[in-house]
């Protein structure tokens, strides 16, 4: 499992007791085919719930702990769908351990599961790909704050392209460069939602921009992914490394608080994934069927997740482009 050192440092912080009765758990989810990806988002929030309990196993944990940390979820996160995620993890972990007297009962759990998504304007993404150039240089990576360099093709068009082709974060950061088909202007995504396999098309825009990076110095054709950071200290320094999703998110926030589209540290509802739900938006906008955007987006058919970009529809039928075709970039 792949963690950031940001986790690493928190995990190994817990006692051995706790980590052992933690690995013991997760030793139980690889029996029984757990998804890689599932057994290491259960590790982290996991981790930190001890972390936040500051009990060092489950026989001390009380239903008040419990309690206390959905409350405290629910400060940062408010759809109930997600603290019930939280609590389905929870109840697995108090199941294994018998400790059945005290589950959370998931239909108690109150939050906005409205269908309302939060997304950027076309303003917004236009603001947030040229502020791209300027971030990645000096960024302080984890709580060990090592400067690292991006590159400023590098995050543009992997903005760009995740924009483009609504890529989830854990998408773009596996791709390679033989997932990209410039003759046929399209992105082969192999880590998509539940390990399916699917082909995205991209605009002239972004594959103008991609061709830039991918004859540029920042590109390094040897490395396995498409995208990577460098260490700019150290004993790495200059030794490329596999992008991960908090570095990703981490650049992303920096993004929205030097475009003031989001303040740094707010408790705001814009995260990488806003980048997915504004291209379903602006595709509707722009005259695109609700057919087309759940293909594009690889939802499945008769999914309502589609639905929630109908706010933006339009009555006219223009010739349609994809959004990011009409916005200023260079």
């Amino acid at each position: 499992m792949i963690l950031n050192e940001n986790f690493k440092i928190m995990y190994d912080s817990l006692p051995n007791n706790c980590r052992q009765e933690i690995e013991k758990f997760l030793k139980n989810l690889e029996a029984y085919n757990y998804s890689i990806k599932t057994i290491k988002g259960y590790k982290y929030r996991l981790a930190k719930f001890f972390s936040y309990t500051n009990k060092n196993t489950i026989e001390k944990i009380s239903e008040s702990d419990l309690e206390d940390y959905l409350i405290f979820v629910g400060k940062t996160k408010r759809k109930a769908k997600y603290k019930k995620y939280i609590a389905s993890i929870l109840n697995t972990y108090l199941k294994f351990f018998k400790k059945k007297d005290i589950l959370i009962e998931r239909r108690k759990i109150q939050g906005d599961d409205s269908l309302e998504v939060e997304w950027f304007t076309k303003n917004q993404i236009e603001k947030i790909i040229a502020e791209s150039v300027n971030v990645g240089v000096g960024f302080n990576h984890g709580t060990a704050q090592y400067p690292v360099y991006f590159g400023a093709r590098k995050l543009k068009i992997l903005i760009m392209l995740s924009y483009d082709c609504g890529l989830r974060i854990s998408e773009v950061i596996e791709l390679q460069r033989k997932d990209i088909d410039l003759r046929n202007n399209r992105v082969l995504i192999t880590e998509g939602k539940g390990g399916k396999k699917a082909f995205v098309y991209f605009s002239e825009k972004t594959k103008n921009m991609l061709l830039d990076y991918l004859n540029s110095n920042e590109f390094l054709p040897d490395f396995p992914k498409l995208f990577y950071y460098i260490r700019a200290m150290g004993e790495e320094k200059g030794k490329a490394k596999k992008l991960d999703e908090w570095t990703l998110r981490k650049l992303f926030y920096i993004i929205l608080d030097r475009t003031k589209i989001q303040e740094k540290d707010s408790v705001g509802n814009f995260h990488f994934h806003s980048l997915r739900h504004s291209v379903g938006s602006h595709m509707i906008a722009d005259g695109y069927t609700v057919e087309e955007v759940r293909k594009h987006l690889r939802h499945t058919k008769g999914s309502p997740a589609t639905l929630i970009y109908l706010h933006s529809a339009r009555k006219d039928t223009e010739k349609k482009k994809m959004p990011i075709e009409n916005m200023k970039i260079r």
